[in-house]
């Protein structure tokens, strides 16, 4: 990492807080909290995230596209579970298509049998099922909506 460089690794800020410290001393809040910042940014870019921004006082995570949305899903579950202490609620946006049409126009309720649509549907529905194993294993209250598509 040159001076003013961001860091690829863990490695280049270790050598860059070292070397900063050297120089000034002890660096003052401001910069420790400007390290932290380049820690997340590191471990979220390994972690397959691409955003995380607070949304009408919601946390909103993005994962990058090249992750699989169960893939996704399990990270983030896994990662709720290490700070699950502070973590209040869990909700997961789904889709009507994880349970699958209806037969003859029927309401489905959460004891209905599931049939997803292929591909897309069955994907929801295993990010559903995790998110529900994470729920009762490290007891994390979480929500799953399915909405319906109303448009188009």
């Amino acid at each position: 990492m040159g001076r003013g460089g961001l860091a690829r690794d863990a490695g280049d800020l270790a050598a860059f807080r070292q070397e900063a410290a050297d120089r000034v001393g002890p660096l003052p809040a401001p910069a420790l909290r400007l390290l932290e910042v380049a820690e997340l940014r590191l471990a979220a870019e390994a972690a397959g995230i691409a955003s995380i921004a607070r949304e009408e006082g919601q946390l909103v995570v993005r994962f990058a596209a090249r992750l699989g949305r169960a893939e996704a899903t399990r990270r983030l579950g896994e990662g709720a579970a290490r700070v699950s202490r502070g973590l209040k609620r869990f909700v997961y946006v789904s889709s009507q298509a994880g349970g699958g049409p209806t037969p003859s126009g029927a309401p489905l309720d959460e004891a209905a049998e599931p049939h997803p649509l292929p591909g897309y549907g069955a994907s929801k529905l295993a990010c559903e099922a995790l998110l529900t194993a994470f729920s009762h294993n490290f007891d994390i209250r979480c929500w799953i909506y399915r909405f319906a598509n109303v448009v188009g």
